[in-house]
């Protein structure tokens, strides 16, 4: 609605490929990240409420189509991405911490529902995009792809 950052959320149904009303979150977020937790819970971490960077995270259980507080990051977060890494873990990538970019990233253990801190990025980077990529080696990996570096937008992952 341009007048602040939402904490609404709208649903998209494939079959009439038509959007509707979701539920609420508890927080107003701008520059958020969502990964899937599972067949029935989706992460919501980070992003703005318009004063202040988050550490917050909500989690969506889609069957009852409500929020629940999630576990804190350990570093507040806005233009994070994130991503499930298939073994019970979901890695948040970078974003900024309102005053830079970071090349850090957390690990949420889905089995502790607690965030320990990840291995660092070659590059600092805010507004990446992540996606987990199944090689033919049958090594899998994450491309962490464009975002901002604190001075540039990059062209590469």
């Amino acid at each position: 609605d341009d007048s602040g950052e939402l904490n609404t959320t709208e649903v998209l149904d494939l079959s009439t490929m038509c959007f509707r009303s979701g539920p609420s979150m508890s927080s107003r977020r701008n520059a958020c990240s969502a990964a899937r937790l599972d067949e029935m819970h989706i992460l919501v971490a980070g992003g703005t409420d318009g004063s202040s960077d988050l550490d917050t995270s909500e989690i969506l259980n889609v069957e009852t189509m409500t929020f629940s507080a999630g576990p804190r990051m350990g570093t507040r977060r806005n233009f994070c991405s994130s991503c499930a890494l298939g073994d019970n873990k979901v890695m948040i990538f970078g974003g900024s911490d309102g005053s830079c970019s970071l090349d850090t990233t957390e690990l949420l253990d889905l089995r502790t529902m607690m965030f320990s801190e990840g291995p660092p990025m070659g590059t600092c980077r805010s507004g990446s995009a992540t996606i987990v990529c199944d090689t033919v080696s049958d090594r899998s990996c994450v491309l962490v792809v464009g975002g901002f570096d604190g001075s540039s937008h990059l062209d590469a992952s």
